[in-house]
C-alpha cells in the first residue's frame, strides 16, 4: 500500500532552511537537529521532516534533510534516503508499506 500525506512550510522559513543546507549557522553543534516538524498519516504513523547540521563542517560535509518514520507507540521504524533540499518528496518503506511526504512551501 502507497499512503501520502502533505506538509507545507511558510515560504520564508523554507528560504532560511533551504540557506541552511547550503551554508549551516556557525553556532550550531555537530549533527544539531536544525528543523523538525511531524506530520501524521491515515493509519496514525508519524513523520518527522528534520534537517540536520553537518557533523564536520571543516571537511566539508554539509546539511542534509531526512524523514523519520515512527509507528504508533513512537519508535522509530524507517528513514528516508538524505536529502540536500528541504522541498520535495521523502519516501520510506515499513514492510510492504511506502510512505511519501511531500514538502511544499507557500
Amino acid at each position: 500500500m502507497i499512503l501520502e500525506t502533505n506538509m507545507t512550510v511558510p515560504a520564508s522559513l523554507a528560504a532560511r532552511i533551504e540557506g541552511f543546507l547550503r551554508s549551516p549557522p556557525l553556532d550550531c553543534g555537530r549533527d544539531e537537529i536544525l528543523f523538525d516538524q511531524e506530520v501524521t498519516f491515515s493509519d496514525g504513523i508519524r513523520a518527522a521532516v528534520q534537517v540536520i547540521s553537518p557533523n564536520s563542517p571543516e571537511d566539508g560535509d554539509t546539511a542534509w534533510s531526512q524523514c523519520v518514520l515512527f509507528d504508533n507507540r513512537g519508535r522509530e521504524i524507517s528513514v528516508s534516503q538524505p536529502s540536500e533540499s528541504l522541498i520535495g518528496p521523502f519516501h520510506m518503506n515499513y514492510f510492504d508499506d511506502t510512505y511519501i511526504v511531500k514538502v511544499t512551501s507557500e
